[in-house]
């Protein structure tokens, strides 16, 4: 996943790079403390 936003720079792929950046950092935030 990341490695395909970071070779894809359109406006699109950067939105989704964005997005997929949020939600990793959810789940780092949500299972760190589970862990």
């Amino acid at each position: 996943m990341f490695y395909f936003d970071l070779t894809n720079r359109s406006s699109p792929d950067k939105f989704r790079d964005v997005v997929t950046a949020t939600l990793s950092l959810a789940a780092l935030l949500f299972f760190v403390p589970a862990a």
